[in-house]
């Protein structure tokens, strides 16, 4: 089954569920020490990754958690992209399916996402050829992605395949 998700403008109070908007709504009318308001928190080493991320179709079916991680995901320069997130599921493998939200994220904003927020492993830039952005994580959570094998559970993150898991995938509308 596809189901379609609607794209959100990049709002505090629709993001609040999630986590929180990086972007200049944050800074402006503030001095800096009322701008520093976002919190990142990693039980490990805390890494900054400059990612490009390739434009395609936004249909995706898979999405990650992680444990000991908050992440923020900011569009630095070039193409918008969409980032797709679904609440915490506490003593649930999965997110659910109606619960999951797509937003625009423009260059120079982004999303601090809380941890255990279930988001798509890709950030999806509405037009070609990519979105270029920063990617704050933790150096332990990406090292345990990058020794993922078959049948071998992450250990500091979740993933869930709704695809396989229920035969739902997900198509964001741009409308």
């Amino acid at each position: 089954m596809l189901r379609r998700v609607t794209l959100h403008p990049l709002d505090p109070t629709a993001v609040a569920p999630f986590g929180k908007v990086i972007g200049p709504a944050l800074l402006a009318g503030s001095t800096a020490a009322d701008a520093r308001g976002l919190e990142f928190g990693c039980d490990g080493k805390a890494e900054l990754t400059l990612v490009r991320w390739p434009y395609k179709p936004i249909r995706f079916s898979v999405f990650e958690r992680h444990h000991r991680v908050s992440q923020a995901f900011i569009i630095l320069e070039g193409i918008a992209a969409v980032a797709v997130v679904a609440p915490p599921t506490p003593g649930s493998d999965r997110p659910v399916a109606t619960d999951v939200a797509a937003f625009l994220l423009r260059p120079g904003t982004g999303i601090l996402v809380n941890r255990g927020v279930w988001h798509t492993l890709e950030r999806f830039p509405i037009d070609p050829p990519h979105a270029t952005g920063l990617l704050v994580t933790e150096r332990e959570t990406a090292e345990d992605f990058a020794a993922q094998q078959p049948g071998r559970r992450l250990q500091r993150s979740d993933l869930a395949d709704l695809r396989a898991l229920e035969g739902v995938e997900f198509e964001v509308d741009l409308g």
